[in-house]
């Protein structure tokens, strides 16, 4: 029985690792197109979701939780709060986190966006690419 247990929790860690892949990876290919494009988030998920949350670096575990609306139990293990070399995208639906992933900022940079949360069909980013650093900018 034990082991059945730990059997479901590691399948369930993997694919919730290889959906995080997938996601990242797409995102990753598409910001690669030759620039400026357009990025619509809702193309590149496999999950249903209704808003996104991106976080800058160094954002606190309250200031996460204040956005979401709830606590997160899962943001600090991100170490998003000291780390300058991710962004943090949290998908939500409801108020249940569906997905997450940290999001390297030499593969394009969503630090200097103006707002945290955008709803699905606002999740549309403007790939920027200037002296080789590659900055994604919100249009809706």
């Amino acid at each position: 029985m034990k082991n059945s247990i730990l059997f479901i929790l590691l399948v369930l860690s993997l694919t919730h690792c290889a959906r995080q892949d997938r996601f990242k990876a797409n995102l990753i290919k598409k910001i690669h197109e030759e620039t400026p494009h357009v990025i619509k988030f809702e193309t590149l998920t496999d999950f249903s979701w209704d808003r996104v949350f991106i976080f800058p670096p160094y954002t606190s575990d309250e200031k996460i939780s204040q956005a979401l609306g709830f606590i997160w139990q899962d943001a600090k293990a991100t170490g998003i709060h000291y780390r300058d070399d991710i962004c943090l995208l949290v998908f939500i639906k409801g108020n249940t986190v569906i997905h997450y992933t940290e999001y390297p900022r030499g593969q394009g940079d969503f630090a200097t966006l103006k707002r945290d949360r955008y709803k699905k069909n606002e999740a549309v980013f403007l790939v920027k690419e200037e002296k080789g650093w590659i900055d994604l900018v919100d249009i809706k």
